[in-house]
């Protein structure tokens, strides 16, 4: 017996639940392609090295930003984060939501400001509702936060539990009209799905509020391997218009 024949064997009882609980479509489809022997996975060709410290020219000037690594109970990637900002020529700084509650740091020193992931709250169904809701219900956090939003020299990234803490937090984003809360799919649920993408040149930033640092001006592009086949799970995320 093959290594697929083994495979498609061990999953099957597991996809036939899933066929219950989600679309049945899509769950044919993973179940498909996680027993195909031909199936390429997942891996990129990358046109650049990964080692070059493309931040060095910006950081020789003197210019690194202060972007805050906000963090929350149970959150476990701050330190990641951290040093993925340091490389990429910020300041980054440890930044826990009881030091904001407690006044000891102010949103206006920092240009950026990252929401961490991992399992804020254990994890628990909305949980990053729930610290969302530590800042919509304290009312100097409220504004707080609401100012840096409103700022124009600014950018904010939530990542897991952190994005769905942002997208709790559109009442103070002047551009929540453009935003979206969930989406829906053709799978009628939400399940995390790996996909395919590729990265196109980044253009250099054209706004005098952002430091040179922000902008790296050198081209940095990744792609997915070529495949002789579009993976059936992408129509997922094109139902969703990702």
């Amino acid at each position: 017996m093959s290594r697929s024949e083994l495979r498609r064997a061990w999953s099957e009882t597991s996809h036939l639940m899933q066929s219950l609980r989600d679309n049945p479509d899509c769950a044919r489809e993973e179940y498909d392609r996680a027993t195909d022997p031909y199936d390429p996975g997942l891996f990129a060709h990358l046109s650049f090295d990964p080692a070059d410290d493309v931040a060095a020219p910006y950081v020789q000037t003197g210019v690194r930003p202060r972007v805050a690594i906000l963090r929350e109970q149970g959150v476990n990637s701050q330190m990641e984060m951290a040093a993925a900002f340091h490389r990429a020529g910020f300041e980054p700084l440890d930044v826990h939501m009881t030091d904001l509650i407690a006044g000891r740091v102010q949103l206006d020193d920092f240009r950026g400001l990252v929401a961490c992931g991992g399992f804020s709250y254990g994890d628990v169904l909305g949980a990053g509702e729930g610290w969302a809701k530590s800042i919509l219900f304290n009312a100097e956090l409220r504004e707080q936060f609401g100012a840096f939003f409103g700022r124009a020299d600014t950018f904010t990234l939530g990542v897991c539990n952190g994005c769905q803490m942002l997208s709790a937090l559109k009442p103070l984003i002047p551009a929540r009209s453009t935003g979206r809360g969930s989406c829906a799919t053709v799978r009628s649920s939400s399940k995390a799905v790996w996909g395919w993408s590729r990265c196109s040149a980044r253009r250099r930033c054209s706004s005098p509020a952002w430091p040179a640092a922000c902008c790296p001006s050198r081209s940095r592009t990744a792609r997915a391997a070529p495949s002789s086949r579009t993976p059936r799970h992408s129509r997922t995320a094109r139902a969703a218009g990702w």
